[in-house]
């Protein structure tokens, strides 16, 4: 079967939905709760750690259970299609808490860890089968890739775009009031976001029916139907490869590292470079324009001169320099003042970069994996897609969990609170703030490092293995 562009880019905007969801967690939700509800930093830190390490529990569970799963519409489209609804209520719940809720301290927190579970397990319903169906889709090493390619493009310009036009449109200065921290602002950006998930969900569950080769949506080798005994053992078998298993170790410290960046990055960028909110959604808008098609066409042209393994083993290079290039050049007072236009292009610049670096990390983690399940197959005798992407999805929301809780803990650490306005810092504060970020992101993104040597997946090996499978399915007794 021919997969065009247009094939992978229906696919690619299931991507959307799930980029929505982290990019509201990412960008505002812990502003929101802690500079503009009041909820205490340590205290929103735990509730959202809570929800991520739920999250990674729920993701294994919803994979091993696609795999089983059957109907006439194959093993994953019907579970992506229950999670079209209670993704948007979700986002809803999230961003507009009740008055009787958002007055007690208590309360809050309650209602913030509920709707954060609820948006997180939806969204895993429609995300680890939608992942999960590009093995499906296609054999092909590279085309994997382009897939992957194109639902983290689509993701990652939506991550971008939608803060940087919620922050210009939605949260700018009206009146003399930064719209950061108006709380009715963040009622509105969740209604709006429930509706872009709604259409971008629908729009890729039914453009995959209409192009997947219905043969694949169900497979002789696929887990036979079991209780919850025979759940846990899928999901423990995945862990038998060593390619994989140094696959989620490498991973998990990359997903720490990043994380901490993405859960402190805002709060960086509104009080350590004093950035207005119209310059700040500049900033992402220019950042993931530029850093979506740079990756995209890096991540093509460098693909077919290296192996996955050796381009995210010099991504990860790349993301440690960025992490902490351009802080000395402030506190060393390299750099114009805040707010001067070359300060607000090496913003655009090193936020690009991080961007690329990270697509590109996640496009050629993603589409190994995809490789690794045929390697798994080959191994066990059984297809487990949903089974592998669950377990990959785990470990990386269990790492990334540890972005919100270190985060809340360091802003309450370094005294930085809803007391202390942007233009008003003590330099302490400051400098605790970069060191935060250092220390917590650059000795996990070195470790992630050192276990890319542990690992591989050629073009060469893939086929190989295809190969083999091919020779075992025509010589077997079904056959």
């Amino acid at each position: 079967m021919s997969l065009s562009i247009k094939n992978q880019a229906v696919y690619g905007a299931g991507g959307i939905a799930f980029s929505v969801k982290d990019a509201s967690f990412t960008t505002f939700v812990l502003l929101y709760y802690t500079q503009v509800l009041g909820l205490s930093g340590t205290l929103t830190g735990i509730m959202l750690t809570i929800a991520v390490a739920w999250d990674a529990i729920s993701d294994p569970m919803i994979g091993v259970y696609s795999d089983r799963f059957s109907s006439r519409w194959g093993r994953r489209l019907p579970i992506m299609a229950f999670s079209v609804i209670p993704m948007p209520l979700g986002l809803i719940a999230l961003f507009a808490p009740p008055e009787i809720v958002s007055s007690n301290q208590t309360h809050l927190a309650i209602w913030l860890l509920g709707s954060a579970i609820w948006l997180r397990t939806a969204t895993t319903l429609f995300s680890v089968p939608h992942v999960a169906m590009v093995a499906e889709i296609t054999q092909d090493y590279h085309e994997r890739s382009q897939f992957f390619s194109a639902r983290s493009g689509l993701m990652f310009l939506t991550g971008g775009l939608l803060p940087a036009l919620s922050l210009y449109f939605l949260f700018g200065e009206s009146e003399g009031v930064d719209g950061r921290f108006v709380a009715d602002n963040y009622v509105i950006y969740g209604f709006v976001t429930a509706a872009i998930v709604i259409v971008f969900s629908v729009i890729t569950i039914r453009g995959i029916w209409g192009f997947i080769d219905k043969s694949t949506l169900h497979t002789a080798t696929a887990p036979s139907t079991g209780g919850l005994r025979d759940l846990l053992t899928d999901f423990l078998s995945t862990f038998q490869g060593a390619n994989f298993r140094n696959l989620l170790c490498y991973d998990f410290g990359a997903a720490i590292a990043y994380g901490i960046i993405f859960a402190l990055n805002v709060i960086a960028y509104t009080y350590f470079w004093e950035v207005e909110s119209d310059t700040l959604g500049i900033i992402f808008g220019a950042g993931v324009l530029c850093a979506v098609p740079l990756s995209m066409l890096m991540q093509k042209r460098i693909s077919n001169l290296w192996p996955k393994h050796i381009l995210i083993r010099y991504s990860l290079i790349a993301a440690m320099v960025n992490t902490v290039w351009l802080f000395p050049l402030r506190i060393f007072d390299v750099l114009p003042a805040n707010g001067h236009w070359l300060v607000t292009i090496l913003l655009i610049l090193q936020f690009c970069c991080l961007l690329c670096f990270f697509l590109m990390r996640l496009v050629a983690t993603y589409s190994l994996a995809a490789d690794l399940t045929d390697e798994h197959e080959l191994r066990t005798g059984v297809r487990q897609e949903g089974g592998i992407y669950s377990v990959l999805l785990f470990n990386s929301k269990l790492a990334s969990s540890i972005g919100p809780l270190y985060g809340g803990f360091a802003l309450d650490f370094i005294g930085l609170d809803k007391s202390v306005t942007p233009d008003a810092v003590p330099p302490d504060v400051l400098s605790g703030l970069v060191w935060a970020i250092v220390i917590g992101t650059v000795p996990m993104l070195l470790v992630a490092w050192l276990f890319t040597y542990r690992f591989s997946m050629t073009q060469e090996q893939l086929k190989e293995i295809q190969h083999k499978l091919k020779v075992k399915a025509d010589t077997s007794p079904a056959a």
